[in-house]
């Protein structure tokens, strides 16, 4: 999936993916940093909560979320 960063007329930057955009007048390096995260996402990487090295916040977070 393919992530795009776009200069919006202001000061800000558009996060974006062909199915849907992620971030709207965010900073460039907020929107280097989300591109990084959505990129790692693609590869396997499942973010976790700092305090549960074990991954069960982003399980919970996840039910919650109907996901």
């Amino acid at each position: 999936m393919p992530v795009s960063i776009k200069h919006i007329p202001g000061d800000g930057y558009q996060v974006s993916t062909p199915n849907q955009v992620h971030a709207k007048h965010t900073s460039l390096e907020n929107a280097k940093k989300q591109k990084r995260l959505l990129n790692a996402v693609e590869h396997g990487f499942k973010p976790t909560h700092h305090s549960a090295a074990n991954g069960s916040f982003i399980d919970k977070r996840m039910k919650l979320a109907g996901i």
